[in-house]
């Protein structure tokens, strides 16, 4: 994460959930300037990949409410098959944990993932 996106960063929280499929976000409240109010398309960052998205993953399917940390980006490029009906904001996760836990968790507490750590159970694939 790049200082200057840090300083858009935030947490939110909301129901994960799979969505004919595609991966999505329900936030507690509606966002600015997403067509859809409070479902937002989300994701990990490319280094989390393995790690963040297997864990929003098991979240959607077991229809957890997660705290996310992250930033909410207008989505640039057209879906195919873009239409109304879906979200026009995507938040990108940097970190996740249940809402009963703090945001800011002691060092001894908190698990952190690298770019070469898997999650077993989840085959990612990254469009080239």
């Amino acid at each position: 994460m790049t200082e200057d996106m840090e300083k858009y960063a935030q947490w939110i929280t909301g129901d994960m959930l799979l969505w004919d499929g595609i991966l999505v976000f329900r936030a507690d409240k509606p966002v600015e300037g997403n067509r859809t109010k409070e479902v937002v398309f989300v994701g990990p960052t490319r280094d989390g990949v393995n790690t963040t998205g297997p864990l929003l993953m098991r979240a959607a399917e077991r229809k957890l409410k997660v705290r996310l940390y992250g930033v909410l980006q207008k989505i640039s490029t057209s879906f195919p098959g873009q239409h109304k009906k879906l979200p026009s904001v995507q938040f990108i996760v940097w970190k996740v944990h249940v809402p009963t836990d703090p945001d800011d968790l002691p060092p001894g507490e908190k698990i952190i993932y690298g770019p070469n750590d898997k999650i077993l159970g989840y085959k990612v694939v990254l469009p080239k």
